[in-house]
């Protein structure tokens, strides 16, 4: 079984080239799924990847509108 893997916010933004601050942003204003351990951030790359995706068809729908 496949196991999910969680990455940190660095590893998110360094995965998503983009900065660590844009990160943050996306958690409150787009509500990018994540989790906290204690004061720490946490992302299942599974769980954001198919957000992503999920988001994009979105996009695409209206742009076709």
């Amino acid at each position: 079984m496949l196991e999910n893997q969680m990455l940190t916010v660095k590893e998110l933004a360094e995965l998503l080239n983009m900065s660590e601050r844009n990160i943050y942003f996306m958690i409150q204003v787009t509500k990018l799924p994540n989790f906290k351990i204690g004061s720490l951030v946490r992302f299942d790359k599974t769980e954001v990847l198919k957000w992503l995706q999920d988001k994009h068809r979105v996009g695409k729908t209206l742009d076709n509108a």
